[in-house]
């Protein structure tokens, strides 16, 4: 299954590639500059997968060349597009290289985006979820107990304001919260964080059963990491 994903993530870089040989970068700056945002998501993807930090830097340039081709533009919505695949490229590459500098330059984009976005923007949960996953490296990275304290307030605001409306959606920023919880354990153990993160990677697991097998497994990976933590303790 994971062999054929990563087969349709090529495939769709291959596609990117031709859909930009038809375009003229001059005279369709947007068009060109929004599948190049698009390539980098992809790589952004493909590094997530399979722990790649070469796809993570691919992902980065490609997110930089889209950003350049519109340097001089305002923030349109392909603008801001842009803008927060940097920031994912930046957090996947800090991740696999711990690059705390990338993790800073991420955190700083994602707080700029999220301040200029009004409560109802569909974009604003998907900045202050890579602004959770960028805060959990940071304090895993710098063993700084703020960073994991500030994102485990935003998942838990998230996850008031989705509630059951989108329970897919809200069981994803449960796992993450549930790995972030673990995470602290590492820096500050207490048994209470392991506690959280096995309820929060339990209901999430529940909603994965019912529609995606790999969102399941990760789940009973993060439930098994949880129970060795604690066996350890």
């Amino acid at each position: 299954m994971r062999q054929r994903s990563d087969d349709l993530l090529e495939k769709a870089l291959i596609t990117c590639s031709e859909a930009q040989k038809l375009a003229n970068k001059k005279e369709q700056p947007e068009f060109w500059a929004d599948v190049e945002r698009l390539r980098s998501d992809l790589l952004e993807t493909l590094a997530f997968r399979n722990n790649n930090p070469k796809n993570a830097q691919a992902g980065l340039d490609a997110a930089r060349r889209a950003s350049d081709a519109l340097s001089r533009s305002t923030d349109t919505p392909v603008v801001v597009r842009i803008k927060r695949s940097i920031a994912a490229a930046l957090v996947r590459k800090g991740e696999l290289e711990k690059s705390v500098d990338d993790l800073n330059e991420a955190k700083e984009i994602l707080e700029t985006l999220i301040g200029q976005n009004s409560p109802e923007d569909d974009e604003l949960d998907d900045s202050q979820n890579s602004l959770v996953i960028c805060l959990r490296w940071l304090g895993v990275f710098s063993t700084d107990v703020s960073h994991f304290i500030k994102a485990e307030k935003i998942s838990l605001d998230l996850i008031g304001k989705s509630g059951d409306t989108i329970p897919f959606n809200t069981a994803i920023t449960k796992w993450n919260l549930a790995d972030l919880l673990l995470a602290r354990f590492e820096v500050d153990p207490d048994p209470a964080h392991l506690d959280k993160a096995e309820d929060h990677a339990t209901q999430a697991r529940e909603v994965f059963l019912e529609g995606s097998d790999y969102q399941t497994d990760r789940a009973d990976k993060l439930l098994a990491k949880i129970a060795e933590a604690r066996a350890a303790a």
